[in-house]
């Protein structure tokens, strides 16, 4: 179809016309779709980060206190050992 037929069939061009804003309207929703899921991303992902970090100090603060009961153990086991071969 050459622009000389559009320009002789109005009712051609108004339903080209109505097509390219339909699908103008179409690719702005989606835009907006990706926009959103973007920042809804950037959100968990940042939720994410700080319980990342939260577990992590909770595993250290396990590991740390595992430690400190295991190196009280030790000592009372050395003070036995002391105390029985003394």
């Amino acid at each position: 179809m050459s622009s000389f037929d559009l320009d002789n069939e109005p009712e051609e061009k108004a339903k080209l016309i109505k097509q390219v804003i339909d699908l103008q309207e179409g690719l702005k929703a989606l835009i907006d779709r990706v926009e959103s899921v973007k920042k809804d991303h950037e959100k968990i992902q940042s939720s994410n980060q700080i319980l990342q970090t939260y577990i992590n100090n909770l595993m250290s603060s396990s590991v740390l206190s595992s430690l400190g009961a295991n190196r009280q153990s030790l000592l009372e086991k050395y003070e036995k050992r002391k105390n029985a071969n003394g």
